[in-house]
């Protein structure tokens, strides 16, 4: 076969078949950024991963955390035929920080962004939710408000700091003193920031020595992908990330009672920032919800751990 004719035919295979059902390619080619204006005024920025047309599922990172964060996700589940959309929360990515934002508005800038997407072509008359970390309370509020849109939600690492009954660790200890002393907050944390623009080892180790050794190991290995969350999301500032410090802690004003979609944890048993009665207190307001334990997991880990199989929860729920 003379190359036009090569060329020819790869063109009429290529249109004839969805380009997923090929072998992967590089992560950057499944990758775009978007932004939304919303009504009020505010972008809400989001990352894209993967066809418009499968199922969507929305990605609610930690706190501080941004859009790029899904890219631990993304690597783990890129086969299962999903479109992973990573959104930034306020303040945080390319996102506009507002001090109207909250837990329970939250889900109004979901709502506004499914919209969106059903305007542009993507599937999401039904949606689910996969959160980590500080995503914990925003993801329940969405199951709580948006259902039965927001069709199920899986969490892993989930978070609920100053909650009944679950101790401090101490990166709750952390929260409460960046929330009594904002100022000298602030300070640290642009500092911090500083630092790791100038590609300082020392940002790195002093952020991460509150997790266990499993997670220090993770944190190292992936250095350069934590180092871009963490600059994405205070592209704009701080005031994003301190202003979110004071919103995940209990309470979150979300009736967890309330919530009638299917719900799933998952908790690894090395992780030192969520005691394992974070998962009792869950259970006892989200009695029907389900919870797996990852063994010799910490709290970074248990993301790319978990995720496969908390995906495949998702779809099947």
């Amino acid at each position: 076969m003379d190359a036009p004719s090569r060329r020819q035919f790869l063109t009429t295979i290529a249109s004839a078949c969805p380009w997923h059902a090929f072998a992967q390619p590089a992560l950057a080619d499944y990758t775009r950024d978007a932004v939304l204006s919303l009504g009020d005024g505010r972008k809400l920025g989001y990352r894209i991963f993967g066809n418009p047309g499968d199922n969507v599922v929305l990605y609610f990172h930690g706190s501080p955390g941004s859009r790029f964060e899904a890219e631990f996700v993304w690597r783990v589940v890129a086969q299962k035929n999903i479109c992973l959309i990573s959104v930034d929360r306020p303040g945080m990515g390319l996102s506009t920080f507002s001090t109207r934002c909250s837990v329970i508005s939250w889900p109004g800038d979901i709502l506004a962004l499914l919209s969106h997407l059903k305007a542009t072509g993507f599937s999401v008359e039904t949606v689910k939710v996969l959160a980590t970390s500080g995503g914990t309370s925003f993801s329940l509020a969405c199951a709580q408000q948006l259902a039965p849109t927001v069709a199920s939600v899986a969490v892993i690492s989930p978070r609920t700091p100053l909650a009944p009954g679950v101790p401090l660790s101490e990166l709750d200890r952390k929260l409460l003193q960046a929330n009594k002393a904002p100022r000298l907050a602030r300070l640290l944390l642009r500092r911090q920031i500083d630092l790791l623009k100038r590609g300082s080892d020392r940002a790195g180790k002093s952020q991460f020595r509150v997790f266990a050794p499993v997670d220090q190991k993770f944190a190292e290995e992936h250095e350069s992908l934590f180092r871009k969350i963490i600059l994405e999301a205070a592209r704009c500032g701080v005031k994003g990330i301190l202003y979110e410090f004071a919103e995940i802690m209990w309470p979150w004003n979300v009736c967890l009672k309330q919530i009638q979609v299917p719900i799933s944890f998952w908790h690894g048993d090395c992780d030192y920032s969520a005691p394992r009665q974070t998962l009792g207190f869950l259970q006892q307001n989200l009695p029907t919800a389900e919870a797996f334990s990852l063994n010799g997991e910490g709290h970074f880990t248990s993301l790319p751990a978990a995720a496969p199989s908390a995906i495949d929860w998702l779809l099947n729920t």
